[in-house]
């Protein structure tokens, strides 16, 4: 929605869009009024300052954050996206995010409520995994 309501405006990454990190919590609030469920958001956030603003909104707007990073090493990540058939206008855009990941690693896997290495891992069995510690974390609430 951004990238089309603001192609006029020079950017490089829609992260870097103030704009995007107000709206991701807004629009994650409002997701989760409109269903009356919980909402789990697939998003690699590689700088600190940005997850922390967004978690921080998110924790104003009075919800909970459970912080999952889903890693794997260097290998297995470009494998996956040189194999992606899906994303595929993605590709080399999550390629050069290679090494800005690696870099964020360290405090991703710090910050985290939970880290999944996923580099042997199904889908499925980190769907489980997650739905697990979600199921979890919401039975102590």
């Amino acid at each position: 929605m951004l990238m089309h309501s603001l192609k006029d405006q020079a950017f490089g990454d829609f992260q870097d869009l103030p704009a995007w990190r107000a709206l991701v919590p807004a629009t994650a609030l409002e997701i989760c009024r409109h269903t009356g469920q919980h909402l789990v958001a697939v998003q690699t956030v590689l700088r600190q300052d940005y997850w922390a603003e967004l978690q921080a909104s998110i924790n104003e707007l009075d919800d909970r954050v459970i912080h999952v990073v889903l890693d794997a090493d260097e290998a297995t990540l470009r494998s996956r996206i040189e194999n992606d058939q899906v994303e595929l206008s993605g590709r080399q855009w999550r390629l050069d995010h290679l090494e800005r990941y690696a870099a964020a690693r360290e405090w991703m896997i710090k910050d985290a409520d939970l880290v999944i290495d996923t580099s042997r891992l199904t889908a499925e069995d980190v769907a489980s995994r997650i739905a697990e510690a979600v199921t979890a974390e919401l039975s102590v609430q």
